[in-house]
């Protein structure tokens, strides 16, 4: 695509995240690789009113040209750009529902627990359950009726508050690009943080001990 179309087609994906409740007002930016750098959304303005002119270009050195500054968050596209080659476009949103999880606090999801384990097992609880009974809210009335799914799915519509056709997740098995092959999340080592603590009874070499059984009062 040339320039103008490339212009054209980066306004409307910026106009279309309002539309989906990706962003809101001016919050968010989209930007897409051009020669030697890449076009973005301006700084400041409504990205539901935005036009092909108004897309702001931008050289790896951070220089941009023309009379509208570029979205203040352009060196995350920036050092995207330089970092992976393949990457033709991006899309930062600033949806209601992330938001809203970054204002309240961090989800949490707990696999295998049913309802009813709060009444027949909440007397033996302390710590953090103890302290999500006496202080959390429970939303009783909020099933929904639905079809199975697996692990990072499940956890993926929870914290972000849409559906796989939306967040892109739709399996367990993941790719790591470093390693160059797929497999299983919980075996990928890739998906862990250099920073973080494998604290995952999913983790544990030991099978047997992966039940929740296994978590209960010994008697």
């Amino acid at each position: 695509m040339n320039e103008p179309e490339l212009r054209a087609v980066l306004s409307k994906t910026a106009r279309q995240t309002v539309i989906k409740g990706l962003n809101q007002g001016a919050s968010g930016n989209v930007s897409v690789r051009l020669r030697d750098g890449f076009l973005i959304t301006p700084s400041g303005l409504p990205n539901d009113t935005l036009e092909p002119a108004q897309m702001v270009f931008v050289d790896m050195e951070g220089q941009a040209g023309g009379s509208l500054k570029p979205s203040s968050e352009w060196r995350i596209h920036r050092d995207l750009y330089r970092a992976r080659p393949e990457v033709a476009a991006v899309v930062h949103a600033h949806s209601t529902s992330l938001v809203a999880f970054s204002v309240v606090g961090q989800p949490l999801t707990l696999d295998q627990f049913r309802g009813d384990y709060v009444e027949k097992f909440g007397q033996n609880w302390t710590g953090g359950l103890r302290r999500l009974m006496d202080q959390g809210a429970w939303y009783r009335e909020a099933a929904y009726r639905h079809l199975a799914t697996v692990t990072c799915v499940g956890h993926t519509t929870v914290v972000t508050g849409s559906l796989p056709r939306t967040h892109g997740i739709i399996g367990n098995d993941l790719w790591d690009r470093e390693a160059g092959r797929g497999g299983r999340s919980d075996r990928l080592g890739s998906t862990l943080s250099s920073h973080s603590v494998a604290i995952s009874l999913a983790l544990n070499r030991d099978r047997r001990k992966i039940s929740p059984r296994s978590r209960l009062p010994e008697r």
